[in-house]
């Protein structure tokens, strides 16, 4: 929705309702990426991992406090362009910031394969980079990437070990 009406360089969207759709969509996903960051710290509570888990996930849910009351603001007053920027702004830098401080807690925990924390970390250091150096710096759906990634391959995990468990089971009753 947000790239139907041109993404970045904006433009008015088609009708009241198609906005409020398309921010509340986002908020949606903002609500639910800072549950999962807060189970997933809860879940590394007993590894290696646990202060940054926990450091990431406070971030994380403070700078989405910030962007769902800039983001509930412009449903309030309508599309005229008049967001909280020092809010969004503040988001951008503490989601790619939690972000960093989750893909240390996977590193350090070893719950998922490096490559995933090596590459969660350089994700959000190179859009904070790139937001910085463009000034172009509130795409959505960016700080939902890794977050993403590190559902699947954690829904992944449970999965093999799920399946894993049934044929023991299986084998042990045979």
């Amino acid at each position: 929705m947000y790239t139907a009406r041109g993404g970045v360089r904006g433009g008015a969207p088609p009708s009241h309702g198609y906005f409020a759709w398309e921010r509340s969509f986002i908020i949606a996903a903002v609500v639910l990426t800072a549950v999962g960051l807060a189970l997933l710290g809860g879940y590394l509570q007993e590894s290696d991992g646990r202060v940054l888990a926990r450091t990431g996930a406070t971030l994380y849910f403070l700078g989405g406090v910030l962007i769902v009351a800039s983001e509930a603001t412009d449903l309030a007053q309508g599309f005229h362009e008049t967001r909280l920027e020092a809010f969004v702004v503040s988001y951008i830098v503490l989601s790619f910031l939690a972000q960093v401080a989750i893909g240390g807690s996977l590193l350090r925990a070893g719950l998922l394969a490096a490559w995933i924390g090596w590459v969660t970390i350089g994700w959000s250091i190179g859009c904070l980079v790139v937001s910085a150096v463009t000034g172009s710096y509130y795409i959505p759906f960016e700080h939902h990437v890794m977050p993403l990634v590190i559902g699947i391959a954690l829904l992944s995990r449970a999965a093999g070990q799920l399946g894993g468990s049934q044929e023991a089971s299986t084998a042990d009753q045979t």
